[in-house]
């Protein structure tokens, strides 16, 4: 019995250490040159993932977002603030169409080199507003 409750310990005290951290560096080096598809939004409860099949998102290192339709391009800004664990990504999209949805602050809540998610910043009306992004 002594033996398991010391091995729960240890695996709880290593356990936060196993979460992808979000720095403003990682976001930087992970998310720019790369093209990203949006798996998942969520957005005031409602789930639109399905908006945005065959969309496609660019984050430049000149702090551009662009974003492919298959029916036409999209470009707006991305920024991160310089906080850590969650960082902050900002996203300001054209207030029309669907990627005004995306226009928000939110925190990088786990960020990989295949994957990165994000959950609306101080949304207490909304708090399940999330967004996955898969790397193409």
């Amino acid at each position: 019995m002594k033996k398991i409750l010391v091995a729960l310990l240890i695996l709880t005290a290593f356990a936060p250490a196993c979460k992808k951290r979000s720095t403003p560096k990682r976001i930087d080096r992970l998310i720019m040159g790369q093209t990203w598809r949006l798996e998942k939004i969520i957005d005031s409860n409602i789930n639109y993932s399905a908006e945005y099949s065959g969309y496609t998102f660019d984050f430049t290192k000149e702090m551009q977002l662009n974003v492919a339709t298959p029916d036409s391009t999209f470009t707006g800004l991305w920024d991160r603030q310089e906080v850590k664990n969650p960082a902050i990504l900002i996203l300001t999209t054209p207030n029309a169409g669907p990627t005004k949805r995306l226009g928000d602050d939110w925190n990088v809540i786990f960020l990989s080199k295949d994957e990165f998610r994000l959950e609306r910043l101080n949304d207490k009306k909304n708090p399940n507003d999330e967004c996955i992004f898969r790397k193409m």
